[in-house]
Formats: C-alpha cells, structure tokens, sequence
C-alpha cells in the first residue's frame, strides 16, 4: 500500500520530530510538520493530508478541534489526537469529530504505530 500523507501539527518541535523519524522508520515516507494552526491551514491546502496528528491546544490560533473542523469542510481525513489532555477524551467537541484515536503524552510510539496501521498498513522497510 502507498504510505498516507500524514500531517504533524505540534508546538514542540522535538516532539513532531520524533512522532516523524519514528513513523519513517515503520515504513511511513510522506509526512510533513507544522507548529500551528494558521501553518496547519495554509498546508493543508496544497499537501491534502490522509491522517493528521495534532495536539489540541495551542498557545495561539485555533485549536486542534477547530483545525479539523475546518479541515473537514474541504476535505475527508483522519485525525489522531496526541494530547496530554486525556481527560478530553470525553469531550463531546471530540467525541463528536470521531477521531481514529487519542494518544495520550508521552506516548509509546509502538501504540501510535499500531493504531495508524489498523488504518493505513504499511510494509516497515
């Protein structure tokens, strides 16, 4: 299978950088990093995104609920929440956008692996 464009939408930049060198090593190749809402916005336009990982909030902009609303008015993609917020985990806001997953940080990156390969399989090189 042809790996997903993924997209990274996180504040931290160690933190995307790792969430990106990690899924490469699985097998993932198509994956770009943005640090927030209106670089998210702008991207997404071009890049056209099949998965997008993203906080929930940020210190400015948008937050992640609001980016993938607003995402999902022009195109159809999957979202991961990776989030320290678990309590949002009952959000109705994100219940409601019925994301593949939230992840919890910090993470075990095998987990994210295991949940984006339920929907996106890709053969780790």
């Amino acid at each position: 299978m042809i790996s997903p464009k993924i997209l990274i939408i996180d504040e931290e930049s160690i933190i995307a950088l790792e969430i990106k060198a990690n899924l490469e090593s699985f097998g993932f190749k198509r994956i770009q990093i943005v640090r927030n809402s209106n670089q998210a916005l702008e991207k997404i336009k071009h890049y056209q995104p099949d998965l997008v990982l993203t906080e929930i909030f940020f210190s400015s902009g948008l937050d992640g609920i609001d980016i993938v609303k607003s995402i999902r008015k022009q195109f159809p993609i999957d979202v991961i929440f990776v989030t320290g917020l678990t309590f949002m985990t009952d959000d109705p806001q994100v219940k409601k956008i019925k994301p593949l997953a939230l992840v919890a940080k910090p993470f075990v990156i095998d987990e994210l692996i295991e949940i984006i390969q339920s929907k996106y399989p890709v053969t780790k090189p």
